[in-house]
């Protein structure tokens, strides 16, 4: 008894704690009930007895059932109470898990939410990349087209500068020919032996011999110019040859398509070829007599000018024997086609123009 621990020093666990309570709790209703079994038993005995006896309850009388009536449905009333508090209860809980839940849900879309503003942040750099992609390309195009206009530019210029080379030539073999040949044509790098002297300094040479490399690789690129041009122009003769080819086939189809158009398209071809005649047999008619009258033109001139010599010529002295010049060959002369019988009813044909001789071309 000494050892054993008081009242106030021995520990109570929680489960025995909830058993007493749940005791406690059990003795007391059994009381209630006991208590209310007796006061009704006792309360109909009396009502029994004295059916007249009433009790005031908050202010009114009333007899000893309606009393237990009154207590019934108050019973009933907290017993319904207590199952929608209940009820209310398991709500509240369910409620619960539902927020708990949706705070989980919540969390998760927060952690979706900062992994696709991640997302997003790359995609707008690969769109601002891709942005700087085209910016840069579309850069690249308008260089490309600058500098094809400039290579343009130069194929123009070659062109011409090639032109103009030929015409110089031309002109070149033609004094020549004229002086008999004592104009020799001048080197094309006239003075491109560099005399070496001994007062320059040896930054003077450096900087002529850096010239002397920039106007070789400059050369050089015109070369690679001419040579692209030189491809380009044979392409374009390719070309144009085919389209000539092209020309030639389309020709060649129409002529069969007008040798196979029946009877009119003949008629039509054997009368263009009897006008082609008549007007080639008028042509080396006027031109025989053209000729006549040149070189009586000549002799009048001889005869009235002494002084006149082959510089006022352009074909040069002319003997006595008046040799054909090369560009006029003779011809013999066709007299024109006997005009046909005039009739009643046609007019009076004109009488053919007057050739006047023309007088010699100037020197």
């Amino acid at each position: 008894l000494q050892n054993s621990p008081t009242k106030s020093e021995r520990v109570v666990p929680k489960t025995e704690k909830k058993e007493q309570s749940k005791r406690t709790k059990k003795i007391k209703e059994d009381r209630t009930e006991s208590s209310l079994v007796s006061s009704s038993s006792e309360y109909n005995r009396v009502q029994e007895l004295y059916p007249s006896v009433t009790y005031s309850y908050r202010g009114k009388s009333m007899t000893v059932k309606e009393y237990l009536d009154k207590l019934k449905d108050a019973e009933n009333g907290v017993a319904t109470l207590d199952k929608a508090r209940n009820t209310a209860l398991n709500k509240v809980q369910e409620w619960k898990s539902k927020c708990q839940e949706a705070t989980v849900r919540v969390t998760s879309l927060e952690e979706k939410s900062e992994t696709d503003k991640g997302r997003i942040e790359g995609l707008e750099k690969a769109l601002e990349d891709a942005q700087s992609k085209l910016e840069m390309e579309d850069y690249q195009k308008g260089v490309k087209e600058t500098l094809r206009k400039k290579i343009t530019n130069l194929q123009c210029q070659l062109t011409g500068a090639h032109g103009r080379i030929e015409q110089l030539e031309g002109e070149l073999q033609m004094m020549m020919k004229r002086t008999n040949g004592f104009i020799q044509p001048p080197a094309r790098f006239p003075g491109a032996k560099r005399v070496k002297q001994n007062n320059i300094d040896e930054d003077d040479e450096d900087k002529m011999r850096d010239k002397e490399k920039n106007r070789v690789e400059k050369d050089q690129k015109l070369e690679e110019e001419c040579t692209a041009a030189k491809a380009e122009v044979k392409q374009l003769r390719s070309v144009n040859f085919n389209m000539t080819q092209e020309m030639a086939k389309m020709r060649a189809g129409h002529l069969e398509w007008m040798k196979s158009s029946g009877t009119n398209a003949n008629n039509e071809r054997i009368e263009a070829d009897r006008k082609r005649r008549e007007l080639e047999d008028e042509c080396a008619r006027l031109q025989q007599l053209l000729y006549l009258q040149s070189h009586t033109l000549v002799d009048k001139m001889m005869q009235n000018c002494p002084d006149w010599n082959e510089s006022a010529s352009p074909y040069g002295l002319l003997p006595s024997s008046y040799p054909t010049p090369p560009f006029y060959p003779p011809i013999p002369f066709i007299p024109p086609p006997p005009p046909p019988p005039p009739s009643s009813t046609s007019p009076i044909p004109p009488p053919p123009p007057s050739i006047s001789p023309s007088p010699p071309p100037p020197s």
